[in-house]
């Protein structure tokens, strides 16, 4: 919600898709917004985890006025935490609409292949590994605790308009899924796009110093946002990578619903 809040005082539609100043504004919101998930968030019943205010209006008009849409700060964030990665194959998303219009957004992750290994007797439900995904650091809002949840990545949206549900997104692929599932949402709005073209646009990612950037993007491209300071990571989306998230959505449309899923994934869209 932050992210998308920050993006939605800024004209996006209005600069050229896939050019560095359009990436350059994504990104910077999107290195922001993780900066405040690594500093405030954790489990609220241990922590004060301020998810309203940093989902508030009031201060993504803060955070925006911040971004400078000449110059990049790859300085600012988490880089304490190490580099980007993202998970192994063991999250599924299912978005889900059924005849009466009702819609399920399901994110679930067994944090690694098999997870855990170990199954509830009598269930066939492995029980997942995340314990990795605590903060080791003492002290923090997502330091390790006893009888403490993670913090962790899924964003399973459903998008209404008028009070009735237009979109249905979500993703699985790490912490990256986060900002998928908002440039999904992002293209779906500002550029008009269909569930198909939403969910296969062009990416980028920013948690601390590097940004990384969909390989199909131009090379003059890539060019400029180094010039305007970016730490560039160009990088490929494969058949067996996760770097952006691998998305699938649904929209809602008078008289019939439209599936779109990741042209590198091996995910269906399919109706019954």
């Amino acid at each position: 919600m932050e992210m998308l809040n920050i993006l939605a005082g800024s004209d996006l539609s209005s600069l050229e898709r896939g050019s560095a100043g359009q990436l350059h504004l994504v990104g910077e919101a999107f290195r922001r917004a993780f900066l405040d998930r690594f500093a405030y968030l954790g489990d609220p019943a241990q922590v004060y985890a301020p998810f309203a205010d940093l989902a508030s209006m009031d201060h993504a008009e803060r955070i925006r006025a911040e971004i400078d849409p000449k110059r990049a700060t790859p300085e600012r964030g988490p880089t304490a935490l190490g580099r980007v990665t993202a998970d192994v194959p063991s999250t599924t998303h299912l978005s889900v609409v059924d005849g009466s219009r009702m819609c399920v957004s399901l994110t679930s992750t067994l944090g690694g292949a098999f997870g855990s290994g170990a199954v509830v007797r009598g269930t066939g439900i492995l029980l997942a590994n995340v314990m990795t995904w605590f903060d080791p650091r003492p002290g923090r809002p997502n330091s390790i605790a006893g009888g403490k949840r993670i913090l962790w990545a899924p964003a399973p949206a459903v998008v209404s308009r008028s009070g009735e549900p237009w979109m249905v997104v979500g993703a699985s692929g790490g912490r990256r899924l986060i900002s998928a599932v908002a440039q999904a949402i992002v293209n779906a709005i500002h550029h008009g796009d269909g569930p198909q073209d939403a969910v296969n646009g062009l990416r980028v990612h920013a948690e601390g110093g590097p940004l990384l950037v969909d390989s199909r993007v131009r090379r003059e491209t890539l060019e400029e946002l180094a010039r305007l300071g970016h730490q560039v990571v160009s990088t490929e989306e494969t058949l067996s990578s996760a770097s952006f998230g691998r998305l699938n959505a649904i929209r809602i449309e008078p008289g019939r619903l439209r599936g779109g899923v990741g042209r590198m994934r091996a995910g269906i869209a399919a109706g019954y």
